[in-house]
């Protein structure tokens, strides 16, 4: 199962450097990577089996739990650039902002069964960013 959730990868230099280091710029890449990942059938299953197994399961709740922290981690350089910017507030911390974010694309992908586009993805970290402003 862990083999079907890897970690994120890194942000490309060339997206730092072609943003100006802007944090909204990261926040899209780390949320247009997971969308991606979500929008595959293998992973969405995985994704899937994680999550109801964690009920029940103290294997796959840590699992859960991993994957909530690579999403939170991943966030992390981005959300504290964008509080330290006095874009976010500064009680805003990644967890917060995974929530605002993640979530929705959660809900769109799994619950309504629409795929993720970067207009999504866009339209959430918009959305996310005038609201913790």
């Amino acid at each position: 199962m862990e083999a079907g959730i890897p970690p994120l990868p890194p942000v490309p230099e060339e997206l730092r450097a072609a943003s100006g280091n802007d944090p909204r710029a990261e926040l899209i890449y780390r949320l247009n990577v997971l969308a991606e990942r979500w929008d595959d059938e293998q992973s969405g299953a995985v994704l899937a089996a994680v999550l109801g197994g964690s009920r029940h399961d103290e294997g796959m709740r840590r699992l859960r739990e991993s994957l909530l922290n690579q999403i939170a981690d991943a966030l992390l350089p981005a959300v504290t650039t964008a509080v330290e910017r006095g874009q976010l507030r500064p009680d805003v911390t990644p967890e917060i902002f995974a929530m605002a974010t993640a979530g929705p694309l959660f809900f769109e992908r799994f619950f309504v069964g629409n795929h993720l586009g970067r207009d999504t993805v866009n339209a959430v970290v918009d959305a996310a960013l005038r609201g913790w402003s």
